[in-house]
């Protein structure tokens, strides 16, 4: 399909990021035994940034101690405890489809919390799903994440004539990837990282479908979205089968590669 000619956002730059906006919410208990504060968390996983998150938080916040746990059993265990009138939990943090969920029934209102913490510069989308569709905020925006490209200093010269490498539109993006394959006997040279625990989804859920769209989630189901989807299939055949099996960047991806003499 032809992807000259689309408006859309930038591809590196003011993409949509709110797919991918992590949060912090309370249960209402701070309690780890010893007078301190538990906070469980889908995010920060691995183990080397879960060390530095906990470093952070030795610093700035004391006593606060940092559990990292998987989305599945994420929402059943606040639900446990919580049922159970026993919550260990006095901080969550994950993704709006982790906290939502939970909202009204198992979370404090953060309303107040919200007013008293002033004007921070969070985009009106994100305070918006933060009340999870009621008129209270059940969650605070805490960081947002960035995907990262890495291209080979040979693969350059691959750029669409006038491309400029750090504002990279989607259509010029495409046109890369397919510069690249041409000129390296029609193998793919862009790797994404589908891999079983890749975040490829975060690229299609924070970037390509909102910068498609121009809205969170609730633009997901349009004819724009269709586009973005339809761009996203374009784009996949000129990646390199092999990137079902890529998790993260030392895996090689995302990356377009040095084209082989």
């Amino acid at each position: 399909m032809p992807t000259s000619g689309l408006t859309r956002r930038s591809f590196l730059g003011a993409t949509g990021l709110g797919a991918v906006a992590l949060t912090a919410a309370c249960t209402g208990f701070a309690t780890t035994g010893s007078g301190g504060m538990l906070f469980l968390s889908t995010q920060f996983r691995p183990a080397d940034e879960a060390e530095r998150f906990r470093s952070l938080l030795g610093r700035t916040a004391p006593g606060v101690s940092y559990v990292t746990i998987e989305e599945s059993p994420f929402a059943s265990q606040v639900r446990s405890q919580v049922g159970a009138g026993s919550t260990q939990v006095g901080l969550l943090g994950g993704l709006h489809g982790d906290i939502a969920p939970l909202a009204d029934g198992y979370l404090q209102d953060l309303t107040g919390l919200l007013a008293d913490l002033g004007n921070r510069g969070w985009p009106a989308a994100y305070l918006q799903l933060a009340k999870a569709g009621t008129d209270r905020t059940w969650y605070i925006p805490w960081a947002t994440a960035s995907y990262v490209l890495a291209a080979h200093a040979d693969a350059l010269e691959h750029l669409p004539s006038g491309a400029d490498a750090t504002a990279l539109t989607y259509d010029q993006f495409l046109d890369w990837a397919i510069a690249a394959r041409r000129a390296n006997g029609n193998r793919p040279m862009l790797g994404l990282p589908a891999g079983p625990k890749g975040l490829l989804h975060r690229f299609t859920q924070g970037y390509l479908l909102p910068s498609f769209t121009g809205g969170q989630i609730t633009t997901f189901r349009s004819e724009a979205a269709v586009t973005a989807w339809r761009y996203f299939r374009e784009l996949w055949a000129n990646c390199a089968q092999a990137s079902t099996n890529y998790d993260f960047m030392h895996d090689g991806v995302p990356v377009l590669c040095r084209i082989p003499e």
